[in-house]
């Protein structure tokens, strides 16, 4: 009667009583519950890609293709996007100098004294605290936030083992994280906050 991918669709009743009447009448229609497209057949809400950005669905034997809608990333500061994958997505940060920092990592700012990490794209930083070291002529070290004694101390030695030492961050600059402040006297404007 009709081919696979239609239904009979009957318009006049067969009465077998009335000679030249005794069969149905009908027509083949295609299913509307089926959609063709490039060569394939798709049921009733059945859902593919015709490409990484393009979706499709079979509606009421109609195919319904839309643009994938990708989300918007306004803090981000570095965006990639994957191979085969229609959305750009976050890979990291840039810091004060517009490097690409990715996420979750670490870097120092300011001369050493502003840690710095990435964190859903958004670059958060931090000043570090020093304590006045243990001499009267301390020098400051390129990008070691904390100033140091020349000489060699006790005192200093004890100073220098306060520092903390962390791993090195992506951009290969050591990190120092000073010694909390436990009698700081500054007084400030605003208030003072802890982290």
């Amino acid at each position: 009667m009709c081919g696979e991918n239609s239904i009979i669709q009957i318009y006049r009743t067969g009465n077998p009583n009335i000679p030249g009447q005794c069969c149905a009448q009908f027509s083949c229609i295609k299913n509307s519950q089926q959609c063709h497209h490039d060569k394939k057949i798709y049921n009733e809400n059945e859902t593919w890609s015709i490409d990484q950005c393009t979706k499709c669905t079979c509606r009421s034997g109609h195919v319904d293709c839309a643009m994938i809608q990708c989300p918007v990333h306004t803090h981000c500061g570095y965006m990639y996007k994957p191979e085969n994958e229609c959305c750009p997505k976050c890979g990291g940060c840039l810091n004060a100098h517009s490097h690409i920092q990715h996420m979750n990592s670490t870097w120092i700012e300011s001369n050493g004294c502003m840690r710095c990490w990435c964190e859903n794209g958004r670059s958060r930083c931090m000043a570090e605290g020093c304590i006045a070291p243990p001499c009267e002529n301390p020098r400051q070290i390129a990008n070691v936030c904390c100033p140091v004694c020349d000489d060699e101390e006790k005192d200093n030695e004890e100073y220098l083992d306060d520092i903390i030492s962390i791993p090195q961050s992506v951009s290969q600059t050591s990190v120092y994280k000073c010694p909390q402040l436990d009698n700081c006297l500054l007084v400030c404007e605003h208030g003072l906050t802890k982290d």
